[in-house]
């Protein structure tokens, strides 16, 4: 079964869900008038969850191997806590640097959630992701992914992590994120490790902003136009300011992360021998020429066709979109 294809086939079809899903409906957004909150949350729902749902009433696969619904553990909960907070300077130091470039989006998103409160916020742009955008990608897409080399396949999810969120600004730290929400994977074998670590990458984002917008509404407008208002000067100060509190924390994250591996270092050597022979207790029945059948197939590649088409379609929603920006 060519599980790596039909992973990108399911990926490629979220990204082509999510950008022409959303064209479609706008009239139908605009006659219900729904508000920012709803649209955010129905959005995931109908290009995340229904797709995901779909899939696995054709596939028939166990939702709890697919997802990797694997208890945590409380010493990776503390861990993956600590490693949320200590990661958010690295990826404000990568979104400073997409912000000299392209305009920050999300910072006129935030502005425009502010008047709602904060609990219902927090749903709405760290719950509502963590679960969905997880369950997708590092949910169907990763488990796809499982056979092949663990380097490669952050750096692809990483990638479709990026690109699902249609944003340039966002790209090289979604980018980075989806690496790392891999490796968290792998490293714990369960999905609530990601889910864990992009909620609370989204909800300390969005905590600080709201602690920083609280002093007067002039700053709740001011951040809204940030991208627009603030000189080249100040953004590269921003960039070098962020770059040396990244700095401090990297070694802290990079602590974290060996204490992962520690905690669950007897999972991982069963991960290793399982992968070697993953059919190691059907052993005993599988003949030589069987076995040397299996061992000479040849590995399925991890970019294909429907990568292609997807990074194509990305480049191109891009290009269109910096045009549409310059004529407007």
């Amino acid at each position: 079964m060519k599980r790596i294809l039909h992973a990108n086939i399911f990926a490629m079809i979220l990204v082509l869900t999510q950008l022409l899903g959303n064209l479609l409906l706008a009239p139908i957004y605009h006659i219900f008038t729904f508000s920012t909150p709803v649209l955010i949350v129905l959005t995931q729902f109908l290009f995340l969850i229904v797709p995901t749902m779909i899939y696995f009433g054709i596939t028939k696969s166990s939702v709890k191997e697919v997802l990797q619904l694997h208890r945590l553990g409380w010493l990776n909960f503390i861990i993956l806590c600590a490693l949320g907070i200590c990661i958010q300077p690295f990826a404000m130091f990568l979104s400073a640097i997409a912000s000299l470039f392209f305009n920050n989006d999300v910072a006129a998103l935030v502005g425009q959630l502010n008047s709602i409160p904060w609990f219902l916020m927090i749903v709405v742009t760290a719950i509502t992701p963590a679960i969905c955008e997880e369950v997708t990608l590092r949910g169907v897409v990763l488990s796809g992914h499982k056979h092949a080399d663990i380097k490669k396949v952050a750096i692809l999810n990483g990638l479709l992590f990026a690109i699902l969120h249609f944003n340039a600004q966002q790209f090289l730290y979604t980018f980075a994120l989806g690496i790392l929400f891999v490796y968290v994977i792998h490293l714990t074998g369960s999905i609530y490790a990601s889910m864990l670590l992009h909620f609370i990458v989204n909800a300390s984002q969005i905590t600080l902003s709201r602690i920083v917008m609280m002093f007067t509404e002039q700053q709740v407008q001011s951040l809204v136009q940030i991208s627009d208002s603030i000189d080249l000067t100040t953004k590269l100060i921003g960039v070098g300011s962020t770059l040396l509190i990244a700095l401090f924390f990297i070694p802290i994250v990079v602590v974290l992360l060996y204490a992962l591996i520690n905690v669950n270092a007897k999972r991982l050597e069963e991960v290793a021998r399982q992968n070697f022979l993953p059919s190691i207790e059907d052993a005993p029945h599988i003949s030589f020429d069987q076995l040397q059948t299996a061992l000479e197939e040849p590995k399925e590649k991890l970019m294909n066709w429907p990568v292609y088409v997807t990074i194509a379609v990305y480049i191109l929603y891009l290009a269109i979109d910096q045009v549409a920006r310059l004529l407007l």
